[in-house]
């Protein structure tokens, strides 16, 4: 991931003086599609040197997807309250019927102290990617844990670090949510998450 350096155009001193207000950090990065811009665009932040990452990259900085994150970056801030009170209900959702209709399901992480757009789950005696396949073949895209971790057999660190054994570890699911997400589609992804994770167990069980 490359490192940005947009000072000037997006005020990240003042980002940054937010953000440790909030945080305990000592490095930062983000994957900024989560501010719904383009793909390959990336920042981070170091608490001993704010200004910029080092060592910096080559080359010259890829100035209008830059410009691009600093006017998201403002219409997530400028959005936030309605987007919070648009996706907080969805999320709560799908998290009261999942943990309500799917057997030996848990919730990773605080109920209410998460991100308004996100779930995360672990299911016990579930293969996560086998999951992730039929969700995506039913039009769904969710995640099962970090890219670093794809194609691994074996449970992430995370999981086992939050006291998860392994019968539960592999089993993990995140659902997040956007600006566009419907409640319609949030229906129709709960009337057929249930089938496929009962799928899924049976498959483990052969």
């Amino acid at each position: 991931m490359r490192c940005l350096s947009i000072l000037t155009l997006s005020r990240r001193r003042h980002t940054n003086r937010w953000i440790s207000r909030v945080w305990a950090w000592t490095f930062l990065r983000w994957a900024l599609t989560s501010f719904m811009v383009p793909k390959a665009l990336g920042r981070c932040m170091s608490a001993k040197a704010p200004r910029s990452c080092h060592p910096k990259p080559a080359g010259t900085q890829n100035v209008p997807y830059i410009v691009g994150f600093a006017e998201a970056f403002r219409l997530t801030v400028a959005e936030r309250e309605q987007r919070v009170a648009h996706v907080l209900p969805l999320r709560d959702r799908i998290i009261g019927r999942v943990l309500e209709e799917i057997p030996e399901a848990r919730l990773t992480g605080h109920q209410e102290m998460r991100l308004p757009n996100h779930a995360s789950f672990a299911f016990k005696n579930m293969d996560g990617n086998l999951l992730l396949t039929l969700l995506d073949a039913a039009g769904f895209a969710c995640s099962s844990g970090s890219a670093c971790k794809t194609g691994n057999p074996e449970p992430s660190e995370v999981m086992a670090a939050i006291g998860l054994p392994p019968e539960w570890g592999l089993g993990s699911l995140r659902v997040t949510l956007g600006k566009d997400s419907t409640a319609a589609q949030v229906e129709s992804f709960l009337d057929v998450l249930p089938g496929l994770v009962e799928k899924v167990r049976t498959l483990n069980q052969r």
